[in-house]
């Protein structure tokens, strides 16, 4: 089996994913579907009220025997289709081009679980207070995120920072 990639609009690609194993299940091709991978979703920067907004997925990518039987499934699923190369054939990435994709989305998860602790010294990364330094005086591990109290101007502010946010201060 080989790696493709398909395209679908966001937030629809578990039930893509569904129709396409159904036709293929009724056309007896259901083992030629393998595995398959979501392209994670990612945050993007504020919008002008403070919200962040999430970049859509839209890739598939699936594990697949392909034939025209498998082509005739797709286009079936009206919805989602394969990613052509320049000759219009579906285009097909390598094993070691998916675990490399693989594990850079499990090592982005593992650094973003950063652990702290009450009373640690710590310098502030993002603006408008990068380059300060403070104490954290509360955290919460299900937001990943801190109460950091910062003195300015001879007064104590207390920010609650994203974990990604601050940087332990090492004597």
């Amino acid at each position: 089996m080989k790696w493709y990639i398909a395209k679908c609009p966001s937030g629809v690609e578990e039930r893509c994913i569904l129709s396409l194993r159904e036709v293929m299940k009724k056309m007896g091709i259901d083992d030629c579907l393998g595995e398959y991978f979501v392209s994670p979703r990612k945050k993007v920067a504020s919008d002008s009220i403070g919200a962040r907004r999430i970049a859509p997925a839209n890739y598939i990518f699936i594990q697949l025997n392909f034939d025209q039987k498998v082509m005739q499934a797709f286009k079936t699923v009206e919805i989602m289709s394969l990613m052509l190369n320049e000759n219009l054939h579906p285009q097909s990435i390598s094993q070691s081009e998916m675990d490399a994709m693989l594990g850079k989305v499990e090592s982005k998860d593992k650094e973003e679980k950063l652990e702290f602790s009450i009373g640690e010294k710590v310098s502030i990364l993002e603006e408008p207070f990068a380059g300060f330094s403070g104490t954290i005086e509360e955290i919460n591990e299900k937001s990943q995120s801190a109460k950091v109290l910062v003195p300015i101007l001879g007064r104590p502010l207390s920010l609650e920072l994203q974990f990604k946010s601050i940087k332990r201060i090492t004597d």
